[in-house]
């Protein structure tokens, strides 16, 4: 089988450390290490360019889309796309068509757009073609909304690795309850709140340490003014990160920290901005981190319990009390998450099973 990751330069890569780069990164260093071929193709690039990325995979990188097209057109037997920038959906449409008898076209959906009228724009290219492959949904409420409109959709979380998984009885321990935010430092992931809400910790919790461990990116001002602002702030523990700089020493070092984690907060505003079903929250939970988060989209199911959730980003007195009650039952919270690990099932091996299964699927 060769397959090829397909999408807008930039949307995905070797070597940036956001949600979607690791999704893509994980899926398709387990197909290499199961001898499938794997390859990356994108569009939009500054020039033209052929290169190996990391575990051996070539990635060509494309000005026009005209030309991508031509060259998956020639060589690849399944196609999973990523992203598409609005201009390039209709005539990738256009392209699935004509070729449909000769290659299996699959959609990746991770984001959920917040606003009517944006989701049905984002979408739109699924709807004037449906793929001929899978609909790859991250999330239930993304599988909910494709299953009524095409066939063969499939509900594959984001895969997370295999030394990400712990047991309770490994779980380090402290006399302080350890809570951390991880993640892009922009407004939607909730970082005013966790600047805000730390320091009023740090005024009245002495038996609670505060973590944030962020990357400001380039894109987004906001994001940069946050990492400014923390870098010069000494009341909360701050370590960042650059976008562009993944290696599998960044994976080691999410992996010693969530280990040392015992509440990951994630007081998103939404969704919109992130994988669906964010990436640093199926990690956190499998190093058996209890994890607050508000009640939006799939999060509480994917937590597996209401009984932490956030309701109010503005009440710090109330979020300071589920902290206290975690605390009380941490034992009995890392056990539960432990079972819900088992039942969600997004251990990378299981992850891709799911995915080479479903194709081999389309194939009979």
């Amino acid at each position: 089988m060769y397959i090829v990751f397909f999408g807008r330069y930039g949307s995905f890569s070797h070597y940036n450390i956001g949600g979607t780069d690791s999704i893509v990164r994980r899926l398709a260093y387990e197909l290499v290490a199961r001898r499938h071929k794997v390859s990356f193709v994108m569009f939009g690039a500054p020039r033209q360019n052929e290169s190996k990325g990391q575990r051996g995979i070539p990635v060509y990188d494309f000005v026009r889309l005209k030309d991508a097209l031509s060259y998956i057109k020639e060589r690849f037997d399944d196609v999973i796309t990523i992203y598409l920038p609005p201009m390039g959906r209709i005539k990738y449409a256009l392209f699935r068509w004509r070729q449909r008898g000769r290659i299996r076209f699959h959609k990746n959906y991770e984001a959920w757009p917040e606003f009517f009228l944006r989701r049905i724009l984002m979408f739109a290219e699924g709807h004037l073609a449906l793929y001929n492959g899978l609909v790859v949904c991250v999330s239930p409420r993304l599988q909910r909304y494709w299953s009524r409109r095409a066939e063969n959709t499939l509900l594959l979380w984001p895969p997370v690795p295999h030394d990400f998984f712990i047991k309770p009885e490994r779980k380090s321990c402290s006399d302080k309850l350890r809570v951390a935010f991880m993640g892009r430092l922009e407004p939607g992931k909730g970082v005013s709140v966790v600047y805000e809400f730390f320091k009023y910790l740090a005024k009245r919790q002495p038996y609670i340490d505060t973590h944030i461990y962020g990357y400001p990116w380039k894109w987004n001002p906001e994001t940069i003014h946050f990492h400014e602002m923390l870098v010069k702030q000494k009341v909360i523990s701050y370590k960042f990160t650059k976008y562009e700089n993944y290696s599998a020493e960044v994976d080691n070092t999410i992996h010693q920290r969530l280990s040392e984690i015992d509440v990951l907060f994630l007081p998103y505003s939404r969704l919109s901005s992130t994988v669906d079903a964010p990436v640093v929250l199926l990690e956190g939970v499998a190093h058996l981190c209890a994890v607050m988060v508000p009640a939006i989209g799939d999060l509480p199911f994917i937590y597996g319990t209401m009984e932490y959730l956030i309701n109010d980003l503005r009440n710090f007195a109330e979020m300071e009390k589920t902290l206290l009650k975690i605390r009380d039952h941490l034992d009995e919270e890392r056990a539960r998450i432990y079972v819900q690990c088992t039942i969600l099932g997004f251990h990378t091996t299981k992850v891709v099973d799911k995915l080479l299964t479903s194709i081999g699927l389309l194939s009979q």
